[in-house]
């Protein structure tokens, strides 16, 4: 995760446990998009640029392309998500897609994270001051917001035959 620009996390892993793989560490939408990255960019990490003129800086291999190439189709694969969300249009995208969505446990916040051949995008909803939402979820609420950026990225793409690089 460090090599990931992740500075967030300053626990002991033994703090995070075995649910930090599934998202219970608390990172900025910044540091996840930019982890994200990553794998959207075949493994390549570089970190993200806040300003259009800022100095570029060199990529770094985090990840083999095997491996983000395994991941993004397990991301992107609808039949996986419809196990776990139900085969609704929600997280159908007809781009394909590599999707995670997270959501706290007392739902002080929820996340959704894609990229696809072109775009990464990330959305994270919440109250600044951290009060629980009405049960807004990422698989639901930021899924939504995700699904409507996309729609509007991609209005123009042809959608036959686009899939995530190898």
């Amino acid at each position: 995760l460090r090599q990931l620009g992740v500075t967030s996390l300053t626990a002991n892993s033994t703090f995070y446990g075995d649910g930090l793989a599934l998202g219970n560490g608390d990172l900025t939408l910044f540091e996840l998009v930019q982890a994200y990255s990553a794998l959207a960019n075949q493994g390549l990490f570089r970190p993200l640029q806040v300003l259009k003129k800022a100095p570029t800086s060199t990529s770094v291999r985090v990840f083999s392309k095997e491996i983000t190439s395994i991941i993004a189709d397990i991301l992107s694969d609808p039949e996986a998500r419809g196990l776990e969300f139900g085969r609704g249009a929600l997280l159908t995208f007809p781009v394909q897609t590599a999707i995670k969505t997270g959501t706290s446990t007392d739902y002080r916040d929820a996340w959704a994270v894609g990229f696809n051949h072109r775009y990464l995008v990330g959305v994270w909803l919440g109250n600044l001051d951290q009060q629980a939402m009405s049960s807004v979820s990422g698989s639901s609420g930021a899924a939504l917001v995700l699904r409507a950026i996309f729609a509007e990225l991609n209005r123009f793409v042809e959608t036959k035959g686009l899939y995530l690089s190898p």
